[in-house]
């Protein structure tokens, strides 16, 4: 099964960016079960190792292009629909669900700049199942335990890194497959040659950390827990930045470890006031000026995410922790553009029914926003005029 082609996914999606195609989601399925598979079965572990590795690297050549190709087709949609604004039909909402576009991007913003890999959009399965086979080729390793297993584990991690994540950071199954990767790679280190173990010290050295938290950081703002953790559990594998001090410090920033230590801890009754604690301490490290820039947005992004766990208690404790930002020199304003870019994130109102919902329910959803965009034109075009202009609401 998994020699077979790559999975081409159909052009055509809805208006939720649900692909239509169910066979495709049956084959994507099924090569996922053989991956559980492979896992557990009892062959020559370095074969096994091998074809993993061959069909991961088929499948990140596969999404790379199909990714290449659509952000094309972005910029050149774009640019004609700069170029046609009178003629209705050239750029409407099919086109751009049949792409997996930022519907609601208006040309010259930065919304519009970039393709917006969401949940919803056509690629994302593909990925998915990529994260899928990283966590089998990372068990498969563990139990090689070699140099030869460590050489393919490193392959797939630059490849995948360099080639995917900086696009897709978003989708939690890449995200789980990594954060397995990268410790695997901690823990066959020492089963490498000294250049083998340079290269693992440096794919995850406190620079690597601060270049993969600027592409995942988003990840920490989610409502979707099990994003949020895996991308902690990766970031927890890293070298952590060192604090900032007038003299000489060896002593690392443990804000990465206390969010993880925080989403791992379950908002019960009887637990969440542990989870409560980790974030007082997230505060306190973040209010004393010694952390990083880039590791201080941990803290508000980590808080913020709080205000979507289903209870209330954390609701308010979260917001008194964000409140003490205020209480450093550069807190305020770092508060403040945290919030702002949780509201920039939602700007497109597709992103706030990504997960969680039926597809039935996203149908329901699409039907009735296009019966309100029937019912706004309607009553655009037979507003009462004053001056000249149309009294309508801007919403």
């Amino acid at each position: 099964v998994l020699r077979e082609p790559p999975v081409q996914l159909p052009a055509e999606a809805d208006a939720s960016g649900e692909v239509q195609a169910a066979g495709v989601w049956h084959e994507l399925a099924e090569r996922a079960a053989v991956l559980g598979v492979l896992e557990r079965v009892a062959a020559d572990n370095m074969r096994v190792l091998l074809g993993i590795s061959q069909f991961s690297t088929s499948l990140m050549q596969t999404v790379s292009a199909l990714s290449e190709q659509l952000e094309t087709q972005y910029v050149f949609l774009r640019r004609l629909r700069e170029g046609t604004k009178d003629e209705a039909g050239v750029w409407d909402d099919e086109a751009t669900a049949a792409l997996g576009l930022d519907a609601q991007a208006k040309v010259g913003e930065a919304a519009g700049s970039r393709v917006f890999w969401g949940a919803f959009h056509q690629v994302d399965p593909l990925v998915s199942v990529l994260g899928r086979a990283l966590l089998a080729m990372a068990k498969t390793a563990l139990r090689c335990a070699d140099a030869r297993a460590l050489s393919v584990l490193l392959d797939a991690w630059r490849q995948t890194v360099d080639g995917v994540a900086a696009r897709h950071a978003a989708n939690a199954a890449l995200m789980e497959g990594l954060a397995q990767t990268a410790g695997a790679l901690r823990q066959l280190c020492a089963a490498g040659d000294d250049a083998q173990q340079a290269q693992v010290r440096k794919a995850l050295d406190a620079q690597a950390f601060t270049e993969l938290l600027s592409l995942t950081e988003e990840n920490l703002l989610s409502f979707h827990a099990p994003l949020r953790r895996s991308t902690l559990q990766l970031l927890a594998y890293f070298d952590a930045p060192l604090l900032e001090s007038p003299g000489a410090s060896s002593e690392t920033c443990g804000m990465v470890a206390l969010a993880l230590q925080l989403e791992e801890t379950e908002a019960g009754f009887d637990t969440y006031k542990e989870r409560m604690n980790y974030l007082r301490r997230m505060a306190v490290l973040a209010v004393g000026g010694r952390v990083s820039r880039a590791c201080v947005r941990v803290f508000p992004y980590v808080a913020l995410a709080q205000l979507s766990v289903n209870m209330r208690p954390v609701w308010g404790e979260a917001a008194t922790q964000l409140a003490r930002l205020t209480e450093s020199s550069e807190g305020g304003e770092l508060l403040w553009t945290s919030v702002w870019h949780v509201l920039h994130m939602f700007s497109d109102e597709r992103r706030l029914v990504a997960r969680g919902l039926t597809p039935a329910a996203r149908r329901w959803l699409g039907m009735r926003r296009a019966l309100c965009d029937a019912q706004t034109a309607y009553d655009a075009a037979s507003a009462a005029k004053l001056d000249g202009r149309a009294l309508e609401c801007p919403n």
